[in-house]
């Protein structure tokens, strides 16, 4: 069976446990320039809920005994897709956008922290008054105070600095070295294997079949994963029957198959499979690992995968692969307790900063990702 998370109500308490007085930190004048995030940059838009598309492919990878189980992040989290206009350099700001659609979809309709989710023009312009009101100084000094209207990579520096103008509160854990065999990041499966695995769980009413049991729907957060050249988002984790490990991951450069479409834009071009390829090496990059896609969306043009095949090859990235990097960056919104060596996530006090807490966070700060 499926098993499902706590609530959604109790998901939107968590966006809303704290004084309405906080989240006026944006000026109305300003959200009212922004321009929203087009529709058709939405998976959900032009096709279904992605999430759910993937229990079905779960269900059957564990019947197969492919799979052990998987754990997957709230069902509210769609993918956004790289438009023409942002090829080769604005994933950072796309994941962005996918950790917005999470915190859309719980806030109340009283209380909303954010009015819409910002196209990335908007995002530029929240990040040009998150500078000019003195967030993370020496990352503004790096791209030289400007972004607006540019194609100036982001990376997990500027979604931080981003969501904490915001208001949201949020966490970076840097895993700076690999920690396993063959450059293998062990320690960084273990934490977001942890992240998910420890989310309360209620079982939905479902099929019962024991051959069912495969999927862990949880009401977590997705994670921002950042690594030279290139970002993604955390979706989940899935659990082999050898105890090896897949990162699930919604990635902006891979998209859903065109004939699912209801309607095709400049946003819904098609993008080439292969992600980890070669950033411009003339791009000073301005975060510890670099936030830009680099060229490689030119190289394996025609080889194009859809997003969603039988094999769930464009969201399922194994050891091997996250290997290749030697630095990773996680953003995860909520707290990262750093009095235990295991990083313990919590988000007891909510996602919605006050007004001391954000002053506090203007300088950024980081924990070391460890066992």
């Amino acid at each position: 069976m499926v098993h499902q998370s706590i609530t959604d109500d109790q998901s939107s308490q968590r966006i809303t446990e704290t004084s309405t007085d906080t989240l006026n930190f944006v000026p109305e004048e300003i959200w009212e320039s922004l321009n929203a995030l087009k529709p058709s940059s939405r998976t959900a838009f032009v096709s279904a809920a992605v999430i759910p598309q993937l229990i079905p492919q779960f269900r059957e990878l564990y019947i197969q005994g492919v799979t052990t189980c998987a754990y997957l992040c709230s069902l509210s989290v769609d993918h956004v897709a790289t438009g023409l206009l942002d090829l080769g350099w604005g994933c950072g700001y796309r994941n962005c956008q996918m950790l917005l659609t999470y915190v859309e979809a719980y806030q109340k309709p009283y209380s909303r922290i954010i009015r819409h989710i910002p196209d990335i023009e908007g995002l530029q312009i929240l990040l040009e008054k998150a500078w000019a009101d003195q967030f993370d100084p020496q990352g503004a000094e790096q791209l030289k105070h400007r972004v607006h209207r540019t194609r100036k990579w982001i990376g997990t520096t500027e979604v931080y600095t981003i969501l904490t103008y915001l208001g949201i509160r949020c966490s970076i854990v840097d895993f700076a070295t690999p920690s396993g065999p063959n450059n293998a990041h062990d320690a960084l499966f273990d934490w977001v294997q942890r992240y998910f695995e420890g989310a309360d769980t209620d079982i939905v009413p479902a099929d019962t079949e024991k051959t069912e049991q495969h999927t862990t729907i949880t009401d977590r957060p997705p994670i921002y994963l950042q690594h030279s050249g290139h970002s993604r988002t955390i979706i989940g984790i899935e659990v082999l029957p050898d105890g090896k490990r897949n990162l699930l991951i919604f990635d902006p450069g891979k998209r859903v198959p065109q004939a699912n479409h209801t309607e095709k834009s400049s946003a819904d071009a098609k993008v080439p499979d292969k992600v980890d390829s070669m950033s411009d090496p003339a791009a000073k990059p301005s975060s510890t690992v670099s936030g830009g896609n680099g060229w490689w969306f030119f190289s394996g043009w025609m080889n194009w995968q859809p997003l969603f095949g039988n094999n769930l090859r464009n969201i399922r990235v194994d050891s091997k692969t996250i290997s290749r990097n030697k630095q990773y960056q996680l953003l995860v919104l909520g707290d990262i307790s750093s009095s235990s060596n295991t990083l313990p996530w919590t988000d007891a006090r909510g996602y919605i900063l006050d007004a001391q807490e954000r002053e506090q966070r203007k300088k950024i700060t980081s924990v070391i990702g460890s066992r």
